[in-house]
């Protein structure tokens, strides 16, 4: 979601004009501007969303080593949350 949906959608969020102010993960307050890609890690603190670094997440899947199971990857890419198998 980008700052701007974050802003709508949570009233911790505090947005003026095109810039949005809202808390990283470490509790620090930070402004963004409305374009900018952020999620939501609970408890009221955002992060930004970077590409790069959702590639670098790569899902370990289920024990890919093992014959018996049936081993399969967990998702990939904008899917790879929603996608576990279970």
């Amino acid at each position: 979601m980008t700052a701007q949906q974050a802003a709508k959608e949570y009233k911790q969020v505090e947005k003026r004009g095109n810039m949005v102010f809202l808390k990283n993960s470490t509790g620090k307050n930070i402004s963004v501007s409305k374009n900018t890609k952020v999620y939501h890690r609970g408890n009221g603190k955002f992060g930004l969303y970077s590409s790069t670094r959702d590639k670098k997440r790569a899902s370990k899947g289920l024990n890919q080593l093992s014959p018996k199971s049936k081993s399969y990857k967990v998702g990939k890419g904008g899917y790879r949350h929603t996608k576990d198998g279970r």
